[in-house]
Parts: C-alpha cells; structure tokens; sequence
C-alpha cells in the first residue's frame, strides 16, 4: 500500500515542476514544441535562481512568494526583450523544424522512466549530496537566506562547513521542491531529477545532429 507521503511527494514534485516550465515559458522562443520545452525548462532553472538571489540582494527573506514575484517579473522582462530586439533573428532559427528518430527516442524514454523511478525510492544518490547540495537547499528552507554562502566566518561555517563557493544552482532546484512541498522531502525530487536529465538528452541529440548529422546522433 502507498502511504499518503508518496502522494503528497509525488503531488509536490509535479507541481515544482509545473513552476519550472511556467516561469520559463515566456523565456523561451522555440518553434517546434521539444525545443521550446527543454529551453523553458532551463530558463525557468536560471530564473528561480534569479529570484533568490536577487532577493538576498534586496535583503528579503528568500521565500516562495518573493522568488514566484521577482522571477515572473524577469522572466517577463527577458522575454520582452528577446521579442523586441532578436525577433529577426528568431524567425530565422526557426524555419528548421525538429523531426523525432523514433529509435533513439524510445531509448531515452525508458532511460528517463528508470532514472525517475529510483529517483523516487532512493532520492539524491550521490557523494557529496547529502552534505553539500541538499545541506544548502535546507539552510535556505530554514534560514531563508544565502549571506553564509560561502561560508567566511565562524558563525557560517557552524550552519555549512563544506567550503565552497560554486553557484547553487541545484541547491536552489532542491529548495524549489522543498518549499512547495512545505518541508524537506528528498523524494520530492524525483520530477525535478528526471525531466533534468530529459533535458540533457535532447541537448545532446541536437548538438550531435547539428554537428555530425542526424545518423550520428541516434548512438549519441
């Protein structure tokens, strides 16, 4: 029997998800619909990572509200801007449209299903994730702020020893689920980790096509 958790877990993960797409939609200037998928998804990446930075900037409390309120408010700006001053350009890019190997396809989407699945029953596998990434994505849950990363002083290597000073782009994907979900539930990544790694197959069998051909991309 599924607990109730699974469902909120799964409910959580889905609609993180949802705000990924929705935030970056507008971004996105794709024609054909897998292109503009993958590039809304990225962008909404960057723009929730825009809205808890810029409200450490502002000195906010990075909260769900105040990064939904500053990232709608970029990714209406940016989008703005690319259809005011690369529209030309755009409507070039777009007169090649996306065809499906079929093949290759399939491939992917039983790689992507498997990866969703332990994604789910064993969330965040890795080295140094319990300990760096997710750690990160919890102070910003309870702390809701960033000023102790990097860690400088004494106070903050107290709240996050590890010292590192890269971009928490995926400590601010995990806090994303998080905050939706209301408290820490690694399980609630499953969707983020899954649709990510969608998304880097499609860019990897674009670039291999664009490169070497379509041939050359189904063994990509």
């Amino acid at each position: 029997m599924f607990s109730p958790e699974i469902f909120w877990s799964s409910g959580a993960g889905a609609f993180a998800a949802f705000g990924v797409f929705a935030l970056g939609w507008p971004i996105s200037q794709k024609e054909d619909i897998f292109s503009k998928i993958a590039a809304s998804w990225i962008s909404g990446l960057c723009v929730i990572y825009c809205g808890g930075f810029l409200s450490q900037i502002m000195g906010i409390p990075i909260s769900f509200l105040s990064v939904l309120i500053i990232g709608m408010c970029v990714s209406a700006v940016v989008g703005a801007i690319r259809i005011s001053f690369f529209s030309n350009q755009l409507q070039d890019n777009q007169r090649e449209h996306f065809s499906i190997n079929w093949l290759p396809f399939l491939f992917g989407v039983s790689a992507i299903a498997l990866l969703a699945i332990r994604a789910f029953f064993q969330p965040l596998q890795g080295a140094d994730t319990s300990f760096r990434w997710e750690m990160l994505a919890k102070l910003i849950f309870y702390q809701q702020k960033l000023d102790f990363y990097p860690p400088r002083s004494p106070e903050d290597f107290n709240l996050y020893f590890y010292p590192d000073g890269m971009s928490p782009l995926v400590a601010f994907t995990y806090w994303w689920v998080y905050v939706i979900r209301g408290a820490p539930d690694p399980q609630a990544t499953f969707a983020l980790v899954a649709i990510s790694y969608a998304v880097c197959l499609f860019l990897i069998y674009r670039i291999t096509s664009q490169l070497a051909g379509p041939e050359a991309a189904k063994g990509a």
